[in-house]
C-alpha cells in the first residue's frame, strides 16, 4: 500500500498511513494498493481545537488589538474566525460588545451554509434594500423558514437582536440541520422566566436544555436584553460544535 496527499502543506502521511495535519484547511489522502494500482480517494479535512489554542500569535484572535484572548469569549471567537462564519468589524477590530442586528445574524448563518443563491429573489419583506449586503442572506433564512419576519410584511435588519431572537434563530438553524430539538429545560429557576416571548418560550428551554444559552445570573435570563457580537460567536461555537457536529 502506498500513500500520498495532494496538498503536503496541510497534511503529511507515512508509509504505514498514519497522517499528520500541519495547518488548518482541506487536502486528499490517495491509498494506493500494489501491484494492482487500484486506489481509494479520501478527503481530510485539517481543524483547530479552539479549547488548545496557545493563546499567542498563532490564534486567529491575535489580529484584532479589542480582543482578549483570555477573556471568556475566547473559544467561541476563535471557532468563528476559523469557520469564516464572522469577520472582523474593520482590519484590526471585532468588536466583540458590539449589539448584533437581525441581519448580521441571518448573514453569518448563511455564510456557514456557504452563502448559498435564494430560490428566488421575491420576498414579502417590504423594508429590504435593494442592494442591501443582507439582501440575499434575508432571502435565503425566509425561504429556508429559519425566519418569519417581524411582521408578514418586515423583516427589520437593524433591528437590535435579543437573546430570545437568537435562541428562536439557532433553534431553527439546529432543526434545518437535521438536529433533534425536542429537548426542554425547566426554567423555573429564573426569576424573568415570565418575561421570555411567547413565540420564544420552546427555542429557550431548548437553548437552556443543550446548554447553548447560559442565564445572565443564576436567577436571570434577560431574555430581552440585546446579543454581542461575542455572545453570537460563544453561542454558535456552542451549537456547531456540541449540538450538529453530533448529527449521524
Amino acid at each position: 500500500m502506498v500513500y500520498s496527499v495532494e496538498d503536503p502543506r496541510i497534511a503529511v502521511v507515512d508509509e504505514d498511513g498514519n497522517v499528520t495535519g500541519l495547518s488548518e484547511g482541506t487536502t486528499t489522502l490517495t491509498a494506493t494498493i500494489l501491484p494492482s494500482g487500484s486506489s481509494v480517494t479520501i478527503t481530510v479535512k485539517v481543524g483547530s481545537n479552539v479549547e488548545d489554542c496557545p493563546k499567542d500569535d498563532s490564534c486567529p484572535m491575535s489580529a484584532f488589538t479589542d480582543l482578549n484572548m483570555n477573556a471568556w469569549y475566547h473559544d467561541g471567537i476563535h471557532w468563528a474566525l476559523t469557520e469564516g462564519a464572522m469577520a472582523g468589524t474593520s482590519a484590526t477590530t471585532f468588536s466583540p460588545t458590539t449589539t448584533a442586528t437581525r441581519a448580521m445574524l441571518v448573514t453569518i448563518l448563511w455564510s456557514l451554509e456557504g452563502a448559498p443563491e435564494p430560490e428566488s429573489s421575491e420576498t414579502t419583506f417590504t423594508d429590504l434594500k435593494a442592494n442591501g449586503w443582507y439582501r440575499k442572506a434575508v432571502l435565503w433564512a425566509s425561504q429556508e423558514e429559519l425566519t418569519a419576519g417581524t411582521s408578514a410584511t418586515t423583516f427589520s435588519p437593524n433591528q437590535k437582536l435579543t437573546r430570545e431572537q437568537l435562541a428562536v434563530f439557532l433553534r431553527r438553524y439546529a432543526e434545518y440541520k437535521g438536529a433533534d430539538v425536542s429537548a426542554s429545560a425547566d426554567l423555573s429557576g429564573f426569576t424573568d422566566k415570565g418575561s421570555i416571548s411567547g413565540y420564544a418560550q420552546r427555542a429557550v428551554k431548548w437553548a437552556v436544555a443543550v446548554g447553548i444559552i447560559g442565564g445572565t445570573s443564576q436567577t436571570t435570563l434577560s431574555p430581552k436584553a440585546s446579543a454581542s457580537r461575542a455572545q453570537i460567536a460563544t453561542m454558535l461555537w456552542r451549537l456547531c460544535t456540541n449540538v450538529i457536529s453530533q448529527i449521524e
